[in-house]
């Protein structure tokens, strides 16, 4: 038996490269580099090309597009999610056939990333995620459709609407988020105890 009810949800796995693509195109959080690296360098033989957009700050970001140098990797680097997520648009838009998409990062980027590659053209086969870091949710509020980033615990107040959500198990492929229902809409002010699940 399944250990959770929850179909909604991605499973993720360990990322592996795909010997027989052409291209190898990486999309990471700044914290998240490590597993793309090993597998830049697994593919380092070949004569696939190797492309990284890095999303995030990080203390060690110029260490990072030197490491990425060494295996002779072409590396944008965006401090904003926004704009890591606008280059894979731009990137996927002239991708061609044989491309492979690698994503690592927390599970509101990987949801981001999985939609637009989706949006974009590329199978499920064709994407492969790990995930790594944080375990805060987006949580889409569904009274006023806002989407609160990072929330770590069951209950949290929208950035929308400030209403008390009670953060659901239901994730939206869609949305790329959680869904968030009043958590006090029977009797306003009684809520339930709110703790850190998410972190």
């Amino acid at each position: 038996m399944s250990s959770s009810a929850n179909k909604s949800r991605p499973v993720y796995g360990t990322l592996t490269p795909d010997p027989t693509a052409r291209h190898h195109l990486f999309v990471v959080r700044s914290d998240a580099v490590a597993p793309a690296l090993r597998i830049a360098r697994l593919l380092d033989d070949t004569s696939a090309s190797l492309a990284f957009i890095v999303s995030g700050a990080s203390d060690d970001c110029a260490d990072v597009q030197e490491r990425l140098r060494l295996v002779g990797t072409a590396c944008e680097h965006y401090l904003h999610d926004a704009d890591a997520l606008e280059a894979l648009t731009r990137c996927l838009a002239a991708a061609r056939m044989g491309t492979r998409l690698y994503l690592a990062g927390s599970e509101g980027f990987l949801a981001s990333c999985v939609r637009i590659a989706e949006s974009s053209g590329l199978a499920a086969d064709e994407i492969r995620c790990e995930l790594i870091g944080t375990l805060a949710r987006p949580v889409f509020c569904v009274h006023c459709r806002t989407v609160t980033p990072r929330v770590t615990t069951n209950i949290a107040p929208c950035s929308g609407c400030g209403r008390m959500l009670l953060v659901r198990d239901h994730f939206s492929r869609r949305l790329a988020a959680f869904m968030g229902v009043q958590a006090d809409a029977e009797v306003p002010g009684s809520l339930p105890e709110r703790v850190d699940l998410f972190s």
